[in-house]
């Protein structure tokens, strides 16, 4: 007689221990149709009476457990493994849970589900609701395996579809193992993070392995990759690129106005601003994906000549930029305030510049999840600290109408990124939340350069000079990964390391400037510049503006 009882324990794969109850066994989502279960030994007896294969010494179920018999409520998610030359095809009604033997070599998967031969083949089921089902426990078989796997086997009729039947595919040496099919790059450590776990039966984690299973098929081995990138949360290391150059062009600002006053005597107060615009388009590698970013700062400053070569000051900004990860669908807001503290100081031709800069920024980011059927759309915020600094040396030479200054320059920079955790936010499909918790970054920047500038001098009437100027130069970047630390909601405790689009090791730098000048008084630059690399590129346009008192 049915019962309604339903079935849907949530167990983690363990070992058979014999004397458990059958309700720690995980048991398929559904009614149980006969209460208490059947012996082993009765089903396998009936069994034996519907396939003349079927003997004593190859009973399936272990004697000394219970067989339940179960009418599945919802779509369940199974594994078959089958070998046609031992008369074992890929439509069959003996399935296992792909959990019982993920990871499994086809030796150990041999012995778990005692079968005749070595299996060299597996394909993915979906059970349909209204199919009956009985569960039990692989009985042990000699010259075949010791058995222990908990396995299902269909009774029919209705029938599971054949076209439910899917993913054929020969075993591997580790059977549902992601890191294989991914074998480099941030969907292989994410997979490897996934390898690692065990899910809950039933649960939202589960879920997720079996949409990923769905996937786990050679001819779909690029989708399952992008799913497992779609996982990695990688576009979160744009906020560190967008940071870092934040922090360089707050710096180049003060830069700019500092050696402006290298050329000529300073005196008094400057009260000085200007506004820059930047934008860059940066290509992946090592399969990280193209960061695309916009930007703009305001910074105000303040200069003192203590003596005509020597001026100190301090300065002040705010910066707007948005970025976008388009192969990872996200995208970000950060919004900085920034504090430097300043000066240069000349001796005849030979002059020293340093900066020492703060900013503190904050990010909001979006992102879109996808993995098979699943999608939702993530949320995070936020916050990055960053102190930079910056040495320039110079030799101030003349060349004719010119003035030519070869230079030699290092900016370091520190980068701390806040932990967060990511929250749906959006259409959503499932409850099946598959955002992330980041850990907190540091990472660094270690740009050293070595350049020339070229300035000219045309007097104009009224005592006003115009100057243009020409600065290029060589950047070497010592530290290019742009890495994060993140771990999946549902799965804490197994973290994973992404790299997002690393810097360029070699950037060539050119700015192109034109600066009026009304004696030491005023001072009105305009400059523009580009940022080349191998792998992309950053346009800048800047104007400022210098009032000494």
């Amino acid at each position: 007689m049915a019962l309604a009882f339903v079935v849907g324990l949530s167990a983690q794969q363990t070992a058979w221990s014999f004397g458990q109850s059958w309700q720690d066994i995980v048991q398929p989502v559904g009614v149980l149709q006969v209460n208490p279960p059947q012996s082993a030994g009765e089903v396998n007896r009936y069994l034996m009476s519907l396939d003349p294969n079927i003997t004593p010494a190859t009973a399936p179920f272990d004697t000394r457990t219970d067989v339940t018999r179960i009418v599945t409520t919802q779509n369940l998610y199974f594994t078959r493994i089958f070998d046609p030359p031992t008369g074992s095809n890929a439509v069959g009604s003996w399935l296992v849970r792909p959990a019982e033997l993920r990871g499994m070599s086809a030796q150990q998967i041999r012995n778990v589900l005692a079968l005749p031969a070595m299996p060299r083949f597996s394909a993915f089921v979906i059970v349909p609701a209204g199919i009956t089902m009985l569960t039990g426990i692989a009985g042990p078989i000699a010259g075949w395996g010791e058995g222990g796997a908990n396995q299902s086997k269909l009774i029919g009729p209705p029938f599971v579809p054949i076209g439910n039947y899917f993913n054929l595919q020969a075993l591997g040496d580790c059977f549902l193992c992601y890191r294989v099919l991914a074998p480099d790059g941030n969907a292989n450590r994410v997979g490897a993070a996934l390898d690692r776990a065990i899910a809950p039966a039933y649960s939202s984690l589960e879920t997720l392995y079996n949409n990923l299973d769905m996937m786990y098929y050679g001819p779909a081995a690029q989708r399952f990759r992008d799913a497992l990138l779609s996982l990695s949360g990688e576009g979160a290391t744009g906020s560190q690129t967008v940071a870092f150059a934040n922090s360089a062009t707050f710096i180049d600002g003060i830069r700019q106005q500092a050696t402006n006053w290298v050329g000529r005597s300073a005196s008094g107060v400057g009260l000085w601003g200007n506004l820059s615009g930047a934008s860059s388009s940066l290509r992946g590698d090592n399969g990280s994906a193209t960061l695309n970013a916009t930007g703009a700062t305001v910074q105000v400053g303040l200069g003192h000549a203590i003596d005509p070569d020597v001026v100190v000051g301090a300065a002040i900004g705010g910066s707007n930029s948005g970025y976008s990860v388009a192969d990872r669908f996200t995208t970000g807001t950060y919004n900085a305030v920034s504090l430097a503290l300043y000066g240069v100081a000349r001796k005849e031709n030979f002059y020293a510049a340093g900066t020492l800069s703060y900013s503190h920024g904050d990010t909001g980011m979006t992102r879109q999840v996808t993995v098979n059927e699943l999608f939702n759309k993530q949320q995070g915020n936020f916050s990055t600290d960053v102190v930079g600094a910056r040495i320039e040396l110079g030799l101030r030479g003349a060349a004719g109408n010119l003035s030519v200054t070869p230079f030699a320059a290092f900016q370091p920079t520190w980068l701390r990124q806040g932990a967060f955790s990511e929250g749906l936010t959006g259409a959503s499909n499932s409850l099946v939340n598959m955002g992330l918790n980041y850990q907190s970054q540091s990472v660094t920047s270690l740009p050293a350069s070595l350049g020339l500038q070229v300035d000219g001098q045309i007097p104009l009437e009224g005592g006003w000079t115009l100057s243009p100027s020409l600065r290029a130069a060589w950047i070497y970047e010592f530290q290019t990964d742009r890495s994060l630390q993140a771990a999946l909601a549902m799965l804490p405790g197994q973290s994973f390391t992404v790299y997002g689009a690393s810097a360029p090791r070699n950037t060539a730098q050119v700015q192109l400037g034109l600066t009026a000048f009304d004696g030491d008084r005023v001072t009105g630059y305009l400059t523009l510049g580009a940022d080349l690399s191998d792998r992309g590129q950053a346009l800048q346009a800047r104007a400022g503006l210098n009032i000494a008192f």
